[in-house]
């Protein structure tokens, strides 16, 4: 199976439980037109370039490290989780945010099945897509899970940032030493 030891599933969980904060803040202050949306971040230690067949409609359990929707279901005009996958795929072939391949000349990489809206966002290996709402807001709700997933991502990478964080992020013990938490700590 295809794990990432330091990007698990219980950060991303953790992470996204902030950034989904933000996201309901901004549907209570009636900033988007609709009340639900999708979100999808796929697993970066999964090989998207293998198999030729996969795409938003067949993606592996062991790609996806969170998905979830918002709002009620049955009102969607579309199908928003297809389109969060999408938007997620597209950006990590092609390694940037799906904005920057919709408004530049980079158009021309498209591939069948990819995504040609906004809302799909690349960083540091992690692709986040996001639909439901206006195509600028779906992209702004993919940077939030993704840079709040990236920060959860330093702060436990940083030793230094170990012991106030031991506990939030669920490091093993095995992982770092008693001596070194107790010189670390405050």
């Amino acid at each position: 199976m295809n794990k990432s030891f330091f990007l698990s599933p219980s950060v991303v969980l953790r992470a996204t439980e902030t950034a989904e904060q933000s996201l309901l803040h901004m549907l209570k202050k009636n900033y988007a037109k609709r009340s639900h949306f999708h979100v999808v971040i796929l697993n970066p230690a999964f090989d998207f370039t293998r198999g030729e067949g996969l795409d938003a409609d067949n993606i592996p359990a062991e790609a996806i490290l969170f998905e979830k929707s918002w709002g009620p279901i049955v009102e969607w005009k579309y199908d928003y989780s297809f389109y969060a996958r999408s938007k997620a795929l597209t950006a990590i072939r092609h390694q940037m945010p799906t904005s920057k391949i919709k408004d530049t000349d980079r158009v021309l990489l498209l591939q069948d099945g990819d995504a040609h809206l906004a809302g799909g966002v690349y960083e540091y290996g992690l692709a986040v897509g996001a639909s439901g709402v206006e195509e600028c807001l779906d992209e702004a709700i993919a940077w939030n899970f993704s840079l709040i997933s990236l920060s959860a991502l330093q702060i436990r990478t940083k030793i230094f940032s170990w012991p106030a964080m031991i506990l939030l992020l669920d490091i093993p013990q095995k992982y770092y030493t008693q001596k070194r938490v107790e010189l670390l700590s405050f």
